[in-house]
């Protein structure tokens, strides 16, 4: 580290000499310090900079509304963890059905839904359930509220691959869900077939 006196002394030697070999290279050196300690300052206040980031801050903080806070925020994070739930329960009523699992599926309908849809029946209703095959889900299109902002509407693209024939088969099935006994209930289905590759 450079002193006081060490720099008085530097000074005084360029204002005498300032084109000699030992002055250029002192200059040079300095130069070369300041190029080098320039990157290390920048990191350390990088550094302070993401020690005061949102991350650190306390969950309290981030959730409550301010006056910077656009007033739709809180609806719209509320309506991202809604799709999220229906959105899980909807791929975990498809994985029941690839497996066949009748009575789980079943089980995650609404109660009005099953008293109108006897189990015996609804086994065999191609609008709830798949036949045997090969079906992967190429995409959910379509996942938000119902216009009655009682229920919620998925569609989602699914493709079926037939193993006697290796026909794939495109459907679009749609599916309304609501909040039953504080979880997640099917209310009503359709499966529509949307193309062919033979």
């Amino acid at each position: 580290m450079l002193h006081r006196s060490d720099l008085d002394i530097i000074e005084t030697s360029f204002l005498v000499n300032p084109s000699s070999p030992r002055n250029i290279l002192l200059a040079k050196g300095i130069r070369y310090s300041v190029l080098l300690l320039c990157p290390l300052i920048a990191f350390f206040c990088l550094s302070a900079c993401d020690m005061r980031s949102v991350g650190s801050r306390p969950v309290s903080a981030l959730t409550t509304t301010s006056s910077c806070v656009p007033k739709y925020m809180s609806k719209n994070l509320l309506s991202i963890e809604k799709q999220k739930i229906y959105d899980e329960a909807a791929l975990q009523y498809f994985w029941f059905a690839v497996h066949q699992r009748y009575q789980l599926m079943y089980s995650m309908l609404s109660d009005s839904l099953r008293r109108k849809e006897p189990y015996t029946e609804f086994i065999t209703d191609p609008n709830y359930v798949l036949s045997s095959g090969c079906w992967e889900i190429y995409q959910i299109a379509v996942s938000q509220q119902a216009e009655d902002e009682q229920s919620w509407i998925i569609g989602i693209e699914i493709e079926f691959h037939s193993n006697s024939n290796n026909n794939t088969i495109w459907y679009y099935w749609i599916i309304h869900l609501r909040k039953e006994r504080n979880r997640p209930v099917f209310v009503q289905f359709g499966l529509y077939p949307t193309g062919i590759n033979y």
